[in-house]
């Protein structure tokens, strides 16, 4: 065990980079002219303390204190305005924290890229103050907090920040308005923890996926309301965390249809997904390389779809995917000649090639001409540069053939009003319920309406309107 008097002599080394120790007393950095990361936990800090440090003139670009007790703003503040340069900084557990403090402190953060707020009482206020004040933030930490008890705080004048990283889990408050207010702000995330966000359903997740195209990595555990994902967003997806949350069937189908294609780690221990769920996965995804499931019967079907066991401990099963398996080689060489996948930019693409044969008269019955398909399919393949096969276009055209049709049912109802361009159809919530269990093919556009609505009505709806004149 490391006695005082030992951090003490080391703590007095000019070469001295980086000092981390837990339930110590602090030292003095007098001689430590080269000190650049500073990790105390768990220990008594006072704010005689912290001024020293802060006359120390330390080339500090890391801060870290989590769970530390004894100080207070009139030391805290002085530490950060003599270290303009800090780059990390951790708070975790500061119980004087409050919002007006931390808009004060945050004037003097304009350098730093990353920090970790977690277990203090902050609500979205400081969330806003951080944004405005800190242009180089990239990775924010505020779980176990207050976020979500401002709700009427406006996000929409704010500028979008860069940051990448969010973890905003375990805050009991949390809700799907507060999702995607935060969300607008912050496209460019890449990863996201909402864990035990219990007021957080697929509504705001949806909007999450519109809001930021590029996560990769989500984390939706014992989110009992979300049910799934959406068929639209998440395209870049790598690795989703879905542990206790209440993810079915259906919406890990559509999930499978929406997303890109892209995602490599499945955790499903303890959710609503079967073993038919799971199977629509990993044909769906042909990338998957792991998936964290529970439950004897869905080990079977991934054993029989070519899955081996990495680790078994106490029902929770870890599989990752058997290369030597022949329906896996064939899967592969399969994804090398052309898997479609259809993003927002090959959909409007297609549309407006089969817009043009069907104004040429390609399109005498209900699909197109051979000669038609294959125009379309050289054309796309050319100006993408995919290799997709004619029966993918065709598949592609009926299910939005499908899609349209249940679109233009909805909008014809009576009672509902215009339907603005850009815009959903308007309607109260057990309406909507009535509807989607007599057609669960609306229940796509209860948030958001059809996209490209205006080249399908050219497609199909005037081609209708020229059948019944003739």
């Amino acid at each position: 065990m490391i006695s005082e008097n030992g951090i003490a002599s080391v703590a007095r080394r000019p070469s001295l980079v980086s000092l981390s120790m837990c339930r110590r007393r602090l030292p003095v950095f007098t001689d430590a002219r080269a000190l650049q990361s500073l990790y105390i936990s768990e220990s008594f800090l006072s704010d005689d303390d912290l001024l020293s440090i802060a006359k120390s003139s330390l080339p500090l670009r890391e801060f870290c204190i989590p769970f530390c007790e004894g100080f207070s703003l009139k030391g805290l503040g002085p530490l950060l305005q003599a270290h303009p340069s800090l780059a990390h900084l951790n708070l975790k557990g500061c119980e004087f924290l409050t919002d007006k403090s931390m808009a004060l402190l945050a004037q003097n953060l304009c350098e730093v890229t990353s920090i970790d707020l977690s277990v203090c009482r902050l609500t979205e206020f400081t969330f806003m103050c951080l944004f405005k004040c800190c242009p180089l933030l990239v990775e924010l930490q505020m779980f176990n907090t207050d976020l979500g008890m401002c709700r009427d705080l406006c996000f929409s004048s704010m500028k979008k920040s860069s940051i990448h990283s969010l973890n905003v889990s375990l805050n009991i408050n949390f809700n799907d308005e507060t999702l995607i207010r935060i969300s607008s702000v912050c496209p460019e995330l890449r990863t996201v923890d909402l864990g035990n966000s219990r007021g957080v359903s697929e509504r705001g997740l949806i909007q999450l996926g519109l809001n930021c195209p590029h996560i990769r990595s989500l984390d939706v555990s014992n989110c009992k309301k979300v049910m799934g994902l959406g068929d639209v967003g998440f395209r870049e997806l790598v690795t989703l965390r879905a542990s206790w949350s209440g993810i079915r069937d259906e919406g890990l189908e559509m999930a499978v249809r929406g997303c890109g294609g892209r995602l490599q780690v499945v955790d499903l221990r303890y959710s609503k997904v079967t073993k038919y769920g799971v199977i629509v996965m990993v044909r769906g995804y042909l990338l998957l390389k792991e998936i964290i499931v529970w439950g004897k019967e869905i080990k079977r079907v991934l054993e029989r779809e070519g899955w081996q066991t990495h680790n078994d401990r106490g029902g929770i099963i870890r599989f990752v995917k058997n290369p030597r398996r022949r329906f896996i080689r064939a899967s592969q060489e399969n994804h090398k000649v052309g898997r479609a996948t259809w993003t927002p930019e090959k959909k409007k693409m297609f549309i407006d090639l089969c817009l043009e044969q069907v104004k040429l008269g390609s399109r005498p019955g209900s699909n197109l001409k051979l000669s038609a398909w294959k125009k379309v399919r050289e054309d796309f393949n050319m100006k993408v540069g995919v290799n997709y096969e004619q029966r993918q276009f065709k598949n592609y055209w009926d299910m939005l053939k499908k899609q349209w049709n249940a679109w233009k049912k909805l909008i014809s109802l009576t009672g509902i009003g215009e339907v603005a361009q850009g815009q959903t159809v308007q309607m109260e919530s057990k309406r909507w319920d009535e509807h989607i269990k007599a057609n669960p093919d609306v229940k796509q556009y209860r948030y958001k309406p059809l996209s490209h609505a205006d080249g399908w009505n050219n497609c199909l709806g005037g081609l209708r309107s020229q059948k019944s004149s003739n």
